[in-house]
């Protein structure tokens, strides 16, 4: 029978039944996604604290007035305009200026989270961008660009399962807002290159998407493959400068407003959702790499190699590749890439099912088990520091290490000539490993602890490829030789900073001050019975009170952060008082006064024990439900009040002028030549002390 509406039909009636049960069903898997990603990244919160935590971001995102903060709205406002033309269409158009006010505040949150998060670990640290050049680095930064069609893409997910956003409540609203927060931070942290926009260490802009310039890298060298008949007209050269340029704008911005929204979709749902193109081992790898790199072949193929092949346009530029330079040919061969961008804009429905078998065959030829998965992560790390190192490019390299270390021209020829020289083949690039990185150190800088050399490598080496290029070299060597204090205590904090936090845990402080009561053992300054482990325990396994005598007599209730490492007995309830004249903490324990027997001053126990309470005192919570966590100023601080540290890490002290490490790479140094040395160090010290204790 006919409907009475000529628009409806039983024929089509079940179409769209099925249309509005996948979107529900689609919406209802992303919000599965993101309470996964909730509970994983909140995990051992309490629960008051995790249901604030992303108001706290909103928050504090809204209080920021610094000029990094106003940057940030300031490029997002401009870009908010231009973010929901990019996007598939909304089922409703009135439902835009709902979406647009709650895109802002996720924008916005998220920075705030990705400026704090570890690259290597994810975890929860500090914003705040390092002295040396090490690992301690964030997700973010501030606003990158395109940043705003990412967060746009999770919103509408979890919004397509709704006809119509204004007949929802406020509460329902404000939980899809929540939801795509956390599925955008499933997308950065989880699925993409924790890279993948970069962080910009200390003016070094080779890190600005460095991690997508990766995953662009590796599609370069596999589609010479993939796009034969283009690569063999126009070479090397030129297939790798037009088509690198067309890489640009689909990698870094994951194809949003590149493709139609069929196969953006489908797609995205790869990435976000549960897919069997995942690593088993997802905790550990990006699950997006293999994606990406498949999609971007995928498109090449497909728009480029099968639409061009022995077609009229190849064979003219196979004539032009006779008789042009390569620049010239570039210039031509701009037509290709612009025909290229086009027809995957415009890519026609009825052909999807090719563009998807395409697809799925690449797909299975990238990886298929755990090794492959982890050889094409260890690809992408060793191109990052490729990018990062300049390599290939002597005289960039060059500019950039004058910018970001204190070594001259002549000295950084020395080094590079020491290292190639280190070279067991001439043909590989010049890395270094562990064992010829501790030679080196132990001839340039002697009195720097051996046993730490095996942290600091970790700490340089930034992508953790396990071996370290020449400018992360040369940055490390630069910073133990000849950095000021501040940049020397910067890399003893970053070495004992276990997970990339940028500020200590607990543990990391108990870690420290084990270290160092050793090096007190072994050099006669410190007492045997004593033991960081139970001081550390009786700290943490009991709530203690930090009162400090500021004239406001207010108090904070520390509750010590559990660790595997801290192994004892309940201890005794004690406390710890600050003296307003800024003297080290004494403790007190809950017995009478009478009773209690009157503690020796810190200067007259080991350092490591002095270092433990200070730090140990400054520890704040920083993150809602987070962790008890040590900046590294307050570590400056407790290190400077204690001099006999500094004796311990005597390679923390500037060297003076006239001990420039000229001889730092020589193959040999005479016995008259380090006497001089020590001597000149010794007095630098002596000289140090007394300038402090005058004051």
């Amino acid at each position: 029978e006919k409907s009475p509406n000529p628009r409806w039909t039983w024929a089509s009636l079940p179409g769209m039944l099925m249309d509005e049960a996948y979107y529900t069903f689609r919406s209802k898997r992303y919000r599965t996604a993101a309470v996964q990603k909730q509970l994983e990244a909140l995990h051992g919160s309490r629960a008051q604290d995790a249901a604030s935590y992303y108001q706290g971001l909103v928050t504090a995102s809204s209080e920021r007035t610094d000029e990094a903060a106003k940057k940030d709205r300031y490029q997002l406002e401009k870009d908010l305009t231009r973010t929901f033309p990019a996007l598939p269409p909304l089922r409703c158009n009135e439902d835009k200026s709902i979406l647009t006010e709650r895109l802002r505040r996720i924008v916005l949150a998220y920075i705030e989270r990705g400026r704090s998060l570890s690259t290597n670990t994810r975890a929860a640290g500090l914003a705040r961008a390092p002295l040396a050049a090490t690992a301690a680095r964030g997700i973010l930064t501030g606003y990158p660009q395109g940043f705003d069609r990412m967060a746009g893409m999770c919103l509408l997910a979890l919004s397509s399962g709704e006809t119509q956003l204004s007949s929802l409540e406020e509460h329902a609203l404000a939980r899809m807002e929540e939801n795509a927060f956390w599925l955008l931070a499933r997308l950065l942290e989880d699925v993409l290159d924790p890279d993948f926009f970069g962080a910009d260490v200390r003016g070094n802009m080779k890190m600005v998407n460095i991690g997508g310039l990766g995953l662009r890298s590796i599609i370069l060298d596999k589609a010479q493959v993939y796009c034969k008949s283009i690569f063999n007209t126009l070479g090397q050269e030129v297939f790798e400068s037009c088509l690198g340029s067309l890489l640009d704008g689909w990698v870094l911005s994951c194809f949003i407003g590149c493709a139609p929204h069929r196969l953006l979709e489908h797609f995205w749902d790869h990435l976000l959702l549960p897919s069997p193109y995942h690593p088993a081992d997802a905790r550990s790898l990006p699950t997006g790499l293999k994606l990406i790199i498949g999609f971007g072949l995928c498109a090449l193929k497909c728009c480029g190699e099968d639409r061009f092949k022995d077609s009229q346009e190849l064979q003219r530029w196979q004539q032009l590749a006779k008789v042009l330079g390569p620049e010239d040919l570039a210039l031509e061969a701009t037509e290709l890439v612009f025909t290229m961008k086009v027809v995957l804009e415009k890519w026609p429905e009825e052909q999807d099912n090719e563009f998807f078998s395409n697809f799925t065959r690449i797909l299975s030829e990238l990886a298929e088990e755990a090794d492959e998965f982890q050889s094409l992560w260890d690809d992408v790390r060793s191109r990052k520091q490729a990018i990062a190192d300049c390599a290939g490019n002597c005289d960039e390299q060059l500019m950039t290490l004058a910018q970001r270390t204190h070594f001259s021209v002549e000295e950084i020829e020395r080094l590079r000539k020491e290292v190639s020289d280190m070279r067991r083949n001439p043909r590989q690039p010049a890395k270094v490993d562990l064992d010829s990185f501790k030679e080196l150190v132990k001839r340039a800088v002697p009195e720097f602890p051996t046993d730490l050399c095996g942290r600091l490598f970790q700490k340089l080496d930034c992508f953790r490829v396990g071996r370290l290029s020449f400018v992360e070299l040369a940055c490390g060597m630069s910073a133990l030789s000849l950095g000021t204090m501040d940049e020397k205590l910067q890399v003893c904090f970053d070495m004992f900073d276990s997970e990339g936090r940028r500020a200590l845990s607990l543990s990391d402080v108990n870690d420290l001050c084990s270290t160092l009561f050793r090096v007190a053992l072994s050099s006669g300054m410190g007492h045997k019975q004593a033991s960081t482990d139970e001081v550390v325990n009786h700290l943490s396994k009991k709530s203690f009170r930090l009162e400090e005598d500021r004239g406001d007599a207010n108090a904070a209730t520390f509750a010590g952060e559990r660790s595997s490492s801290f192994n004892a007995c309940t201890p005794p309830r004690r406390r710890l008082e600050i003296t307003a004249d800024g003297s080290p903490p004494v403790e007190r324990s809950s017995m009478p006064t009478s009773q209690r027997q009157v503690p020796k001053t810190l200067s007259n126990e080991d350092p490591s024990h002095a270092m433990l309470l200070r730090l140990l005192a400054a520890a704040k919570v920083r993150t809602p439900g987070g962790p008890w966590l040590v900046a590294f100023e307050d570590f400056c601080n407790a290190a400077r009040m204690e001099p006999a540290l500094l004796c311990l890490f005597s390679w923390c002290l500037p060297r003076p002028p006239q001990s420039t490490p000229v001889f730092m790479f020589e193959s040999s140094t005479s016995h008259g030549e380090a006497s001089g040395l020590v001597s000149r160090c010794c007095q630098k010290i002596c000289h140090w002390f007394r300038r402090n204790s005058s004051r």
